[in-house]
């Protein structure tokens, strides 16, 4: 069974995404991100975080370099986690971040 979860949500400044409980630990999930309006520089980085616990998260992959349209970033790793979630860091100039989480 797959699930997915908007995490972040039109996000304009940096922000823990909300984090997608699994019933069971996986080792694949993966992160969907598009942005709109300007966003300044280089773009911010995006992470996918994961977590056994739902309290301490983990990065586990991450993109950067982006500040327009759509990018997929798929990550599936030897670390196992129950939850999962996106965070933006380094977010500036007016525009806007949605990321979904999902996992298998």
């Amino acid at each position: 069974m797959s699930f997915v979860l908007l995490s972040l949500n039109a996000v304009s400044s940096d922000a823990d995404g909300e984090a997608l409980a699994l019933n069971s630990p996986t080792s694949e999930y993966s992160l969907q991100v598009s942005f709109a309006g300007t966003i300044s520089g280089t773009g911010p980085t995006l992470y996918l975080e994961g977590s056994l616990d739902g309290v301490n998260f983990f990065r586990v992959g991450f993109m950067n370099g982006q500040t327009s349209g759509s990018a997929f970033v798929v990550n599936s790793t030897e670390a196992l986690a129950t939850f999962v979630r996106a965070v933006v860091s380094g977010l500036s100039g007016g525009g806007t971040v949605t990321a979904y989480v999902a996992a298998k």
